[in-house]
């Protein structure tokens, strides 16, 4: 999971008469159709929940997970309580699920967890305990805590847990909403995990769901919000998600060319002070040194006598250098649609060859 993650929410019964109907009938067809539709649609994963009234869930779970895995690469998120469905459908599961989910009470907790350390699965915890779901921001980071820290003791890695916050209806609990989003940002930042949402049920039973939705998962996102549970057949929502992911690459390439700008600044004054001294040196001595390396002989810049060839051995030095603290700011080296790396990777690419070429010349 890099960034803003969309998770099809289409695969499950919860309000939906036909889909009940299909898994009653064991109709794959169906629910085959959800899938494919969600993946074209631009989901990134799928959830996947088979509980409905009369079918017999860790069967049904365990075909689903097969049939699914037959027509679609996306990883799937097995959304269930029932401890035996989860086990069915991880040991038929190839690759790496996550497990939606537990929640703060203990002996869920001592259920879920071992499952999800035994099939390597990450785990998504609800906010939630005993007590139910609590009004205030900093109690639902709590119990988050105490999660994260069950997980973590249970051998689960922390790159391995997500928390879910639990959006409330805003009908029924419109105070509430805001509270959803500062403990979402809370467990960001004050824990380290990732995050998840199931960002419809803001507006269940209201109209006009979808400019509520986008208002809802945009201030989600901006919270920090890792996977966001929607319906990716929802244009206004996914152009939010691509919107976001646009904004949020210009930032973060932003930030790292800030970084970068700071370390070629010292480099160049570093150069800048070896390439002066150096000529100073060749112009006195005519020792054949290079002006960026006083103490090495080089052949690209004519031995150091050279001014033009000087420049051109410091540009090229200095690209390298530049280049080599870019890569370590994990920024892929492809130009791609980014300028920035664009501009860095030509310039070390464009320098490399005219010193080739002016060697050969030579």
């Amino acid at each position: 999971v890099d960034g803003i993650t969309v998770v099809g929410e289409r695969i499950n019964p919860t309000g939906k008469k036909r889909f009940q109907q299909a898994l009653r009938e064991g109709d794959m067809n169906y629910v085959l159709e959800q899938a494919v539709s969600q993946a074209e649609a631009g989901a990134q994963i799928l959830d996947v929940n088979v509980g409905a009234p009369g079918v017999d869930e860790p069967v049904l779970m365990e075909q689903v997970v097969k049939a699914l895995q037959s027509v679609t690469s996306l990883p799937l998120q097995l959304d269930s309580s029932n401890v035996e469905a989860l086990a069915r459908g991880l040991r038929v599961y190839n690759g790496k699920p996550i497990v939606n989910s537990t929640n703060g009470e203990p002996e869920k907790l001592a259920a879920i967890l071992p499952l999800c350390k035994k099939y390597g699965a990450a785990i998504v915890g609800l906010a939630i305990d005993e007590k139910g779901i609590q009004p205030k921001a900093a109690d639902r980071v709590a119990i988050a805590r105490r999660i994260t820290e069950a997980a973590l003791a249970a051998g689960i890695p922390r790159e391995d847990i997500y928390i879910d916050c639990l959006t409330l209806t805003a009908s029924a609990q419109q105070e509430d909403v805001l509270a959803t989003v500062q403990a979402l940002e809370a467990c960001k930042k004050e824990l380290g995990v990732r995050t998840v949402l199931g960002v419809s049920n803001i507006s269940f039973g209201l109209p006009c769901r979808t400019y509520l939705n986008t208002t809802f998962l945009t201030m989600a996102m901006y919270a920090g919000l890792d996977l966001a549970i929607m319906n990716p057949n929802t244009p206004e929502m996914m152009a939010a998600v691509r919107a976001y992911r646009v904004a949020a690459e210009g930032i973060r390439c932003r930030q790292a060319a800030g970084l970068f700008g700071k370390a070629v600044v010292a480099q160049l004054g570093q150069s800048k002070t070896a390439a002066f001294r150096g000529g100073q040196r060749a112009r006195q001595r005519h020792t054949g040194r290079c002006a960026v390396h006083p103490h090495q002989p080089c052949r690209l810049c004519r031995k150091g006598q050279d001014i033009q060839y000087q420049f051109v051995c410091l540009f090229y030095h200095a690209a390298t250098s530049f280049f080599a603290l870019y890569s370590a700011f994990s920024i892929p080296r492809t130009g791609g649609d980014c300028p920035v790396r664009g501009e860095i990777w030509n310039a070390r690419r464009v320098c490399s060859r005219h010193i080739q070429r002016k060697t050969y010349l030579k």
